[in-house]
């Protein structure tokens, strides 16, 4: 992964329409959505006019985290670009993200829930993430130093069980990004 801040503008913008085109020649669908790698979108607004010129409608690129990202826990609108922040743990004293590789896999599944329902209380988004390569079994894994391999690997074998914790059975509100965008901003949601 290469960070988004140490792109200029116009690399930026070739490389997003790069990959978002051959995502979309690959599964022959319309990509909606970015997410910079290692959260790295910086605080100036170009990188967001690129993603526009380069065909995209939102971002979900900034942890919601005070002196991480842009630390706003809701949507924001950013030159054109729909700034949706993962969910993160709603406590003032030690707020992290909650949603995604490590935090998904190891938090208690009672943070999870509280995540999500103060998020739905403050009528804002739960954003969840992971990597797709984390449910494949089997998956070959990087070397890599033993801060590397513990954020990587611990306990990945508890992703899939661990995805019912945030949407439990019986709760069909869960749907892909996308469904929204194409749907011209209504939820469309995967079960009914």
């Amino acid at each position: 992964h290469h960070l988004v801040s140490g792109f200029s503008h116009r690399f930026f913008e070739e490389d997003a329409r790069r990959a978002k085109e051959a995502v979309e020649d690959a599964t022959g669908e319309r990509v909606y959505g970015f997410r910079a790698p290692c959260w790295s979108m910086p605080e100036e607004q170009w990188p967001y006019k690129a993603l526009g010129e380069a065909g995209f409608q939102y971002s979900s690129s900034r942890l919601s985290i005070p002196g991480l990202g842009m630390g706003y826990s809701g949507p924001r609108m950013v030159e054109g670009i729909v700034e949706l922040p993962v969910l993160r743990y709603p406590s003032p004293l030690f707020p992290v993200p909650c949603v995604g590789t490590i935090a998904l896999r190891l938090l208690p599944a009672f943070l999870l829930r509280r995540a999500k329902r103060k998020a739905l209380e403050e009528h804002r988004p739960a954003i969840y993430w992971f990597h797709p390569w984390e449910l494949l079994v089997g998956a070959p894994h990087l070397s890599g130093g033993p801060l590397f391999k513990f954020v990587r690997y611990a306990a990945l074998h508890r992703l899939p069980e661990r995805l019912s914790h945030p949407v439990p059975p019986g709760d069909r509100r869960l749907f892909p990004l996308a469904a929204f965008y194409s749907a011209g901003g209504r939820v469309r949601p995967l079960y009914t």
